[in-house]
């Protein structure tokens, strides 16, 4: 398997990394909830095994800091890739932290984080839904010492949107990574904000491959008033099928081969999940005359592509 260097940081990462948010908490199309630890501790650790080095999580993933620090505790000398994140979780009308007590709030994060996964650094730490009316001096300073004080190694940010997404980008600071949406639904920030991270070497980390199971068989669950992107997924579905493929296969493909990503994330709680996706992976790029229909399924409407809907059994 080839790796790749992560942007700017001297890592070198598998270019498919297992995110662990379905090993926390209740996720995706019905709200499934994750198997037990011990499962979960199995599957992470045959990823491993299969050459995947890189694991997201964050504190809000319920759970899934304890279950990634529990599997890989044992392995102080060959330890994958843990990129974990902070939060914060303020009153939509409250002033933005500053000073001391962002200090604080971004410490007492990162100190809980290093002890749920048994970690004494950490590889890669992202802001989470990163707000840029909070990425100024003191935060800045912040991140800095962090690194200077070896407790963080890297750092990055995880975004929603484009314009949100090139202001994190031009804000002055030293982020490594960008994590953001993408997929053959949704291919909308390809255009200008993919090549500026190409151009500003900050590793590109891509999420939402799957659409969070609208891109598999999961797609005629979806409710009555998703119709119009269950009517997408299904003409994805028909593209596959005639070019013999499944449409998990090609949506990972699709992602997975995008010339600007570095690591493209999957999620799973099976490790036949896991097999299939390397499998993609092993398959190499999509034909072009496969791309060339996927590029005509473009969807453009905000409703249908947000992460998060009012619409019950569905987050």
């Amino acid at each position: 398997m080839q790796y790749h260097t992560l942007g700017a940081t001297n890592l070198q990462v598998c270019p498919l990394g297992l995110g662990t948010v379905q090993m926390g908490l209740a996720y995706g199309i019905g709200l499934t909830n994750p198997p037990s630890d011990q499962e979960c501790i199995r599957v992470l650790c045959h990823a491993m095994d299969a050459g995947i080095n890189y694991f997201d999580t964050a504190p809000v993933y319920g759970r899934s800091e304890e279950i990634v620090g529990k599997a890989f505790a044992g392995t102080p000398n060959s330890r994958p890739i843990i990129a974990t994140k902070f939060t914060f979780d303020q009153q939509a009308d409250a002033p933005p932290l500053q000073g001391k007590a962002l200090r604080q709030f971004i410490e007492k994060s990162l100190t809980l984080s290093l002890k749920r996964l048994h970690l004494d650094t950490l590889d890669l730490v992202q802001f989470h839904n990163a707000q840029v009316d909070l990425v100024g001096p003191d935060f800045l300073e912040i991140m800095e010492d962090l690194c200077r004080r070896g407790l963080v190694k890297n750092w990055g940010a995880t975004t929603y949107g484009e314009a949100n997404a090139m202001d994190i980008l031009s804000s002055g600071g030293d982020f490594r990574t960008l994590q953001t949406t993408y997929s053959l639904l949704d291919q909308r920030l390809e255009k200008r904000l993919f090549p500026e991270c190409k151009k500003r070497n900050t590793a590109l980390i891509l999420r939402s491959v799957f659409l969070k199971g609208i891109l598999s068989d999961q797609a005629d669950a979806l409710p009555v008033e998703l119709a119009d992107l269950k009517n997408e997924a299904r003409k994805a579905g028909q593209i596959a099928a005639k070019a013999g493929l499944t449409l998990p296969q090609m949506a990972l493909r699709f992602a997975a081969f995008c010339p600007y990503a570095t690591v493209t994330l999957f999620g799973t709680t099976s490790i036949t999940e896991t097999k299939a996706n390397l499998g993609a992976l092993e398959d190499g790029p999509l034909p072009q005359e496969v791309l060339e229909q996927l590029n005509k399924l473009r969807i453009n409407d905000e409703q249908l592509l947000a992460p998060v809907y009012s619409t019950p059994g569905w987050a």
